[in-house]
């Protein structure tokens, strides 16, 4: 019998909250977008791209990013679980 351990990982889940600018008759005008979640890296810089992304905006639209916060989740699993559902990568 193998005792095998369990395998824990962190994860950081996304939340961007963000606006379009718009110019309409000579006002600016902005339109609040809603909250994309994601579990890949953002940063200021790569914000608007990802809610463009995930949005499916155009390319050219003028895109604010207002707040980005994280939080952490922890996932657990037993080893046995993980190897009966991981698929095998060749090194």
């Amino acid at each position: 019998m193998i005792i095998l351990r369990s395998i824990t990982k962190i994860f950081k889940e996304y939340t961007i909250k963000s606006a379009i600018i718009k110019v309409v008759n000579g006002n600016i005008v902005t339109t609040n977008l809603q909250e994309v979640k994601t579990f890949d890296t953002v940063t200021s810089k790569t914000a608007p791209k990802i809610v463009k992304q995930i949005l499916q905006l155009p390319k050219n639209e003028t895109v604010v990013i207002k707040e980005i916060n994280f939080k952490e989740k922890k996932y657990r699993m037993t080893a046995e679980d993980f190897l009966e559902k991981a698929v095998e990568v060749k090194i």
